[in-house]
């Protein structure tokens, strides 16, 4: 989940700096245009507002990218904390001693003490 709220702060932070680029590019087609000043003022305010915005958008982003890194920095360190996922086997495992309790288990597990079934046995089964 951390990782898809990277990548989408991520694409916000390209979108932002393609609103920037394109209030750039269309500012400067304006500017030979050959625009009265009303006009011209007009636009470059308009544009400099959507820059704004995309600054902001970007800051935004970049907050929320920090937010997510310190998030999966502590997540990383309780998993860390929590041990290997899995114990560590020593050894070489019997297969054929694996299925002979197995299947001592599965037989222990149709038994019955005083018409119960034994519940350990039922769940090691």
């Amino acid at each position: 989940m951390a990782q898809q709220d990277v990548e989408r702060v991520l694409e916000q932070r390209a979108a932002a700096a393609a609103a920037i680029e394109e209030a750039d590019r269309e500012l400067a087609e304006l500017a030979g245009s050959g625009m009265d000043e009303t006009a011209l003022r007009r636009e470059l305010e308009v544009a400099g507002q959507a820059v704004q915005e995309a600054r902001d958008a970007h800051d935004a982003a970049l907050a929320r990218l920090e937010e997510l890194q310190i998030e999966a920095t502590g997540l990383n360190v309780r998993r860390e904390a929590l041990g290997p996922a899995a114990p560590e086997v020593r050894g070489e495992v019997d297969l054929d001693v694996v299925r002979a309790i197995h299947e001592a288990l599965g037989s222990v597990q149709g038994v019955r003490i005083d018409g119960e079934v034994d519940p350990l046995a039922a769940a090691l089964a």
